[in-house]
């Protein structure tokens, strides 16, 4: 057996110790928790909120950095990019995970082999919603007056490929409708263009809707959730109507590699900073429903809607290439 080997050997065996030996010690330092989204945005401020209750946990502080831009895939490339070692982490949605690599023909993450899941965090719940003075107050007015005339409506959305512009497009195939898609750049002037009239129709999360409606400004047709939600019992569910539900989610996920005794502790810190009762109250005003998850019911649940969803995206032609 030569020197060169036997050098080898050890320097893979050291190796394979120090690794453990240097999680075991995790945190010694804070952690960084990207947000593809913009500070002050309710993602944003739900997960600064989650980062203050894991810190308590964690022993370290959790520190958010707003890494806003493309859809997400900058803040996804950063931590994909990232030293596996649980000190850089990822708040990511059904977008990042699911959606981009389908609205895009060149990614620069995979968003399956450069993550390793960690835990669902939550679900948005999303509300069909129409201007009153359409006429339209419930599902089957807009389904009459939508077939009547088609050319008098157009639905909003806060951009290509959002997941409320995807949502839209399958609740048309569904029920077979011919409605003009009118993207804004972002939620706030797509609220403001159905308030104003520019256009007749959206989809939005609850949270932003919600003082909409309370104020009847905007109709509430039907919620985009498995079951009718606490803010709009009255308001039925899409699936009620027949129409397939299609909330948006997210989770966390860290670099591929990490070590799993890291992953484990990120997992107990989060699942215990959701059931704080901070965040509690958190979720029920912004419309979220917890929704945890072990590493492997994630990886499950993302392949599924992989399956479920990029195929769709191509059949709508759907792109933002």
């Amino acid at each position: 057996m030569s020197i060169t080997f036997l050098r080898l050997a050890l320097f893979a065996l050291v190796a394979a110790v120090a690794l453990p030996a240097q999680s075991q010690g995790w945190p010694s330092r804070p952690v960084r928790w990207v947000v593809g989204y913009p500070a002050g945005g309710g993602t944003d401020i739900i997960v600064r909120l989650l980062a203050e209750e894991m810190g308590k946990s964690l022993g370290q502080p959790v520190i958010v950095d707003n890494k806003p831009g493309a859809n997400t895939m900058i803040a996804a490339e950063q931590v994909a990019r990232a030293q596996p070692d649980g000190y850089t982490i990822l708040v990511a949605d059904n977008g990042t995970l699911v959606n981009n690599a389908a609205l895009y023909k060149k990614l620069s993450y995979d968003p399956v082999a450069d993550f390793a899941p960690v835990t669902m965090i939550g679900r948005f719940q999303f509300v069909l919603l129409a201007n009153p003075a359409t006429g339209i107050r419930t599902f089957a007015d807009m389904k009459r007056l939508v077939v009547v005339d088609p050319s008098k409506f157009n639905y909003a959305s806060g951009g290509v490929g959002s997941p409320f512009h995807i949502g839209m497009e399958l609740l048309k195939q569904e029920q077979g409708l011919s409605i003009n898609h009118v993207p804004y750049k972002g939620m706030a002037p797509a609220v403001q263009a159905l308030l104003s009239g520019d256009v007749q129709l959206m989809i939005a999360d609850i949270a932003t809707a919600l003082p909409y409606i309370k104020a009847g400004k905007l109709a509430a047709l039907a919620t985009a959730t498995p079951k009718r939600t606490m803010q709009l019992p009255e308001v039925p569910t899409l699936a009620e109507l027949g129409v397939p539900s299609f909330p948006g989610w997210q989770a966390l996920v860290v670099p591929a590699r990490t070590p799993d005794d890291v992953k484990a502790k990120l997992e107990a810190a989060l699942k215990a900073a959701v059931a704080s009762p901070a965040a509690v109250r958190l979720f029920q005003e912004k419309g979220v429903e917890a929704v945890l998850s072990t590493p492997a019911e994630l990886r499950s649940y993302q392949q599924a809607e992989i399956g479920r969803w990029h195929k769709f995206i191509h059949d709508r032609g759907i792109s933002l290439d």
